[in-house]
Parts: C-alpha cells; structure tokens; sequence
C-alpha cells in the first residue's frame, strides 16, 4: 500500500498532464464546452425524477431532484474519471511503460 502511494506521489506530475491533456481536448471542440459537464447530470437528473413520478420512490423531507443530483455528481465524477484514466493509459502506453530488464525477457 506504502509503494502505492509513494508510486502516485513520484508521478503526480505525468498524472496531471495527462488529466489536463484530457480535459483540454474534451472541451475544445465541443459546442457547449465545459458546461456540458453539469449538463449530463442534470439530465439525468431530470430523467430519474421522471421516472420516480411512475414509480413513486419515497426520498423522506428531501425534494427528489435534489437527492438526485447530489447523488449523480460523485457517480458521474467518478464514472468519468475511471473511463477517461484507464483511456489514458492504454493510449499513451509508450508513456508509462518500461523495457523489461535482461533477466525477465526470456
């Protein structure tokens, strides 16, 4: 676990790169930029309470709405995060991968 953490840390600079390389190319040639990153929970927000007024799910003193799109930002947050990281690597593969030593190689 130590080694883990010691490997994010030692390569926190590459990790920001390639997060920022992400995010640059994401937005730049779309029409609604940055914004449809709000947009998508949202809608999604409006479909669930949709579908609650079929289904009829209790959310106690809490507005459904509300409970949703708190609920949808982490999920879509890290939904994003995990397809765009493992993207990522398998695209810059050249990036984060080394030559085996003599002795592994066979």
């Amino acid at each position: 676990m130590l080694r883990v953490a010691k490997n994010l840390y030692d390569y926190r600079d590459l990790m920001s790169t390639l997060a920022w390389k992400n995010i640059a190319l994401r937005y730049k040639q779309a029409y609604l930029g940055i914004l449809w990153a709000i947009l998508k929970p949202i809608t999604l927000m409006l479909i669930f309470t949709l579908v609650r007024s079929f289904v009829g799910i209790d959310s106690g003193n809490v507005p459904y709405p509300i409970l949703t799109f708190a609920a949808l930002l982490p999920w879509t947050f890290f939904q994003e995060s995990t397809t765009d990281g493992v993207g990522s690597v398998v695209g810059n593969t050249a990036l984060v991968s080394r030559p085996l030593p003599a002795a592994c190689a066979g």
